[in-house]
């Protein structure tokens, strides 16, 4: 039982962080693709700036590790997990981008981390 519920705090705990490393992935995305100007598809070449290959490195490090979860865990309680990535967005774009969250946006995040919760309840108690 001891063995069975260490595994289960490991599995959330790298199922959590893939959603950094995926939210922050997106970040940088985001970032590269500000510095960059596509007006046309040969422009495509000012993407490969450090920010949006490094975003996508980070992002591919998430894949990974949730890749990873996938495999050890059950599909049902892992893949809503996911879900906090859109917390982690939506905080670094208000902190790092000077983005507004409005009402409708935290009383999403507060049903996304009620939602995960129950999940986790659910996997507990089924």
């Amino acid at each position: 039982m001891r063995k069975k519920r260490k595994k289960g705090f490991g599995l959330m705990a790298l199922v959590i962080t893939s959603t950094f490393f995926a939210a922050f992935g997106q970040y940088f995305i985001k970032k590269g693709l500000n510095q960059a100007s596509i007006a046309s598809l040969s422009d495509l070449l000012s993407l490969l700036n450090f920010s949006f290959i490094f975003g996508f490195g980070l992002y591919g490090v998430g894949a990974v590790m949730l890749i990873m979860a996938l495999r050890e865990g059950k599909l049902s309680l892992v893949y809503p997990i996911i879900s906090l990535g859109f917390i982690w967005v939506a905080l670094l774009g208000s902190y790092l981008l000077k983005e507004t969250l409005s009402l409708a946006n935290w009383l999403g995040i507060m049903v996304i981390i009620g939602g995960a919760s129950f999940v986790g309840l659910g996997d507990k108690h089924g």
